[in-house]
């Protein structure tokens, strides 16, 4: 409801500069004898919405709800505030599909890469945790690789094929690697990939 609207319902109206004087509604006004003399202005502010203020000194917050009460204003849509907070999408797990372990010249284990499978667009992840050997004698991972010593993959093979003098083919990924060994030559590849 626009300024003007309102200035006339409360009564005794009276168009000043852009605004309006009106009377105020509040019970208490004057003493209780009410506004006999308009001092209430009421503009339009820039968002539309109506500004108003007695020059009596009623309380804001009262004079708000006076009017409101009187049906001059529009009803505050009570908005709930957790409305525009959306939902994490569903995680979806993460399949372990293969774990290669890379080993030290005496077969200790130094770290592994994991491979899994996902829901993303390239469908796999791969993550490296280095190995730590426990005092019970068990290895136990944690994720990346600290002050870890870097071997290429199937490294006590490759010193063993560097002694003896037989080729060793340089694949882009393990799994590569792993099929060439099944047909019986030498393989290897680097922890990051192809990349390095």
């Amino acid at each position: 409801m626009q300024a003007e609207q309102i200035a006339k319902a409360l009564g005794n109206a009276k168009r000043v500069g852009k605004g309006w004087l009106a009377s105020c509604p509040l019970p208490t006004h004057g003493q209780g004898h009410g506004d006999k003399n308009p001092s209430l202005s009421i503009s339009d502010g820039e968002d539309g919405k109506p500004l108003f203020k007695c020059h009596s000194g009623c309380d804001q917050h009262q004079l708000f709800h006076a009017i409101r009460d009187y049906g001059l204003l529009p009803e505050i849509e009570k908005r709930d505030p957790l409305a525009s907070i959306k939902p994490l999408p569903a995680l979806t797990p993460q399949v372990l599909e293969h774990e290669w372990v890379y080993v030290d010249e005496d077969g200790e284990p130094l770290f592994v890469k994991q491979r899994f499978k996902t829901q993303s667009a390239k469908g796999k992840d791969y993550r490296q945790m280095r190995c730590v050997k426990q005092p019970d004698g068990t290895i136990a991972k944690f994720p990346g690789f600290r002050d870890t010593r870097l071997v290429p993959y199937r490294f006590p093979e490759l010193l063993s094929a560097k002694t003896a003098g037989r080729t060793i083919f340089l694949t882009e990924g393990e799994k590569a690697a792993d099929a060439l060994v099944s047909i019986g030559v030498i393989a290897t590849s680097a922890h990051a990939g192809s990349g390095s």
